[in-house]
């Protein structure tokens, strides 16, 4: 027997699927999974932490990015107030982060850590305040879909970035009695400051014991050691034109966590903006190889080598680039490099002669 064995499966609807892990703590947790999450009667968000923690688990998990339609999440509600024995916390993350908002109050739980979640998406209320998820909304099954004052729990925490101005307006959305906590930095990632799970286990504990002060000082303490944070701090700086604190921000983040696909990227946005271009194409070069047909890296490849005096470099990358995106503007680019260098070749051929 394994230990995925004691999963029990309480609820398996067409729109999502509920699982009870029994565990020994001395609370519950109550989770609502990701969009990106596909039900398979195993899997569900904080499941790893669950079972490496011995936490009691009740996950609800979507088989599509259906943002947990009332009539089966009231119906998982049901089955958890009726089965959990203990006080329960709820815990998610941008879709589940709304899950556990919208059903806090039908879940019975204590209280409810969200992180970067979504207040509705439904375009007559975010509109174009948060376009990413408009394409999934259902008038009929996300019919008053926002989360209101009722629905949640005594205690609430929603995380986000301050400068991520998505999650911003989501969470201007939310009532009032929902206490606010910023991570800056960390975009739509803030559920990164919740590991590993010595730290995940103390703030749900924090979470559900209502103690504010201490939950957003170890959070933003937790997420200033995080990759995402670093990157999110090279980007601001890459924004605002201080590409030199970029630069040295990426060189300090390598060789703290090693090698990252972003922070690849950026180290040759910034070698480029710094006029290091040799080291940004030494950089950049193998992650081309590695992903050829990722735009935006043949696009600061390209560039790099035009800014090194290598322009049938930049035309060879430009040019694959077109041919995978077929992009007007880099077809303009294109266009315009390979004019000057016609010119140019015709102006060396007649000063030779």
């Amino acid at each position: 027997m394994t230990i995925h064995d004691h999963i029990r499966i309480l609820f398996d609807g067409e729109e999502m699927q509920l699982l009870h892990l029994p565990g020994r703590s001395d609370f519950s947790l109550v989770t609502f999974d990701i969009m990106h999450a596909r039900a398979n009667g195993r899997s569900g968000f904080a499941m790893k932490l669950a079972l490496k923690r011995g936490l009691d688990l009740y996950a609800i998990v979507p088989r599509r990015p259906n943002w947990y339609p009332e009539a089966e999440a009231q119906v998982c509600a049901a089955r958890v107030r009726a089965s959990k024995d203990r006080p329960s916390l709820g815990y998610g993350a941008s879709m589940g982060g709304y899950g556990i908002l919208r059903y806090g109050s039908a879940l019975g739980l204590n209280a409810a850590l969200a992180m970067s979640p979504q207040a509705t998406i439904d375009p007559r209320e975010i509109g174009e305040r948060d376009p990413r998820y408009l394409r999934f909304f259902d008038p009929i099954s996300h019919d008053k879909m926002r989360v209101c004052a009722g629905d949640l729990p005594p205690i609430s925490y929603a995380a986000c970035d301050p400068q991520f101005v998505y999650d911003v307006a989501q969470r201007n959305l939310l009532d009032e009695r929902v206490i606010p906590i910023d991570l800056p930095h960390m975009g739509h990632h803030t559920s990164h400051a919740m590991t590993p799970s010595d730290n995940a286990l103390a703030r749900l504990q924090e979470a559900l014991q209502g103690r504010t002060h201490d939950l957003q000082k170890a959070l933003l303490s937790a997420a200033r050691g995080t990759l995402q944070f670093a990157i999110g701090q090279i980007r601001k700086d890459l924004a605002g034109g201080d590409a030199e604190m970029a630069y040295l921000r990426s060189k300090a983040a390598h060789r703290r966590f090693g090698e990252d696909e972003t922070l690849t990227a950026l180290l040759g946005r910034s070698c480029l903006a710094t006029g290091r271009n040799e080291e940004g194409i030494a950089a950049m070069s193998p992650l081309v190889a590695k992903r050829p047909d990722q735009i935006i890296y043949r696009r600061t490849l390209a560039d790099l080598h035009e800014a090194a005096g290598d322009i049938a470099a930049s035309i060879r990358h430009l040019a694959h680039a077109v041919t995978v995106s077929g992009n007007a503007v880099l077809t303009r680019k294109l266009r315009l490099l390979r004019d000057n260098s016609l010119g140019d070749n015709n102006m060396a051929m007649a000063e030779s002669a």
